[in-house]
């Protein structure tokens, strides 16, 4: 997990300035702290954020986020809104960041606000999913990661996180099945755990296919 990430793409259109190596290792040392491992399907987010060509202070504030002072990140993004309040990304990274806190209705505002800016902002269409999926707003969720994908076909996470919406709440693992697959596909690095999830789901796949057969 993270804030926004270039391999995601949020922001392919924007200049890539001297602070990107600086943002990338923000990025990277936010996902540490972050960090969380578990068993069962769970959705994520690895995006992280890009420089942006307004002002080194952009990259500054992911920095603070990322050296592990939540509080400092936070008001470094605050901070950064105030001056450059047109800033999607920053709208979107602070977001995220009040998110991974628990402040799901802090992000959310935070979200909508990066949305408004640039309705086609993949990371924040991706976490806003995360947002409607632990709201119990299903739908909402859906229409989240698909419209990320409809923006990125090659969005890995929003693959991941529609395969654990369809695989653990909306109850189709036969959707679930090609979205795992293809994160898997996208990600830099096969992800054990999702490997173990096809492996699982494959397998309830063909027992509930064998049900049926019988059943007719």
């Amino acid at each position: 997990m993270g804030l926004l990430n270039g391999s995601t793409s949020l922001s392919r259109g924007l200049s890539q300035g001297p602070s990107r190596g600086l943002v990338q290792t923000a990025a990277l040392l936010m996902s540490a702290l972050l960090a969380g491992c578990a068993s069962a399907p769970v959705e994520t987010t690895t995006d992280s954020a890009a420089s942006h060509p307004a002002s080194d202070a952009y990259a500054q504030a992911i920095a603070a986020s990322g050296n592990g002072d939540v509080e400092a990140g936070e008001a470094a993004l605050q901070a950064f809104i105030a001056e450059h309040p047109d800033v999607a990304e920053a709208h979107a990274s602070l977001g995220i960041l009040l998110a991974r806190t628990g402040r799901d209705d802090d992000a959310h505002t935070s979200l909508e606000a990066a949305l408004a800016l640039n309705p086609n902002l993949t990371a924040a269409l991706n976490e806003m999913g995360m947002l409607h999926r632990r709201a119990g707003r299903f739908d909402d969720a859906l229409t989240a990661y698909s419209r990320a994908l409809e923006v990125d076909a090659d969005h890995a996470n929003a693959h991941r996180n529609l395969g654990v919406l369809y695989d653990l709440y909306l109850g189709k693992p036969a959707l679930a099945l090609p979205h795992y697959e293809r994160y898997r596909q996208l990600a830099a690095v096969d992800d054990p755990l999702v490997a173990k999830w096809v492996t699982d789901l494959k397998r309830r796949i063909d027992r509930d296919t064998k049900t049926a057969q019988v059943s007719d």
